[in-house]
């Protein structure tokens, strides 16, 4: 992630999630990963367990925003079904997620 999106993250207002991909290429979450196999990096958790990650977190973040159900506690922190994801909230600063990637 780039600085840019930080301070856009920081302006938005409404509901919102980050998850990122530990390891995955940007197209990770198109249809690329099945049309270019092994073109696209999925990532540390490999590409069936991130498919199903991408599947869970944008099936919760639609729930919650959608449906009004309640925030699943996959989109509030670390899950033990996918170690290779971090989540932001909007009520957290993507800077600090960031600011974590650049210090690798």
């Amino acid at each position: 992630m780039e600085q840019e999106e930080c301070g856009l993250w920081d302006v938005l207002i409404g509901p919102r999630l980050a998850a990122n991909f530990l390891g995955a290429d940007h197209m990770t979450p198109t249809d690329a990963v099945w049309i270019a196999k092994d073109a696209v990096a999925p990532g540390s958790m490999g590409l069936d367990k991130t498919v199903a990650a991408v599947r869970s977190y944008l099936g919760a973040f639609l729930d919650a925003n959608l449906q009004g159900k309640p925030w699943d506690a996959l989109l509030l922190g670390p899950s033990p079904d996918f170690p290779g994801v971090e989540v932001v909230t909007q009520n957290h600063s993507l800077c600090s997620l960031i600011s974590a990637e650049g210090s690798e």
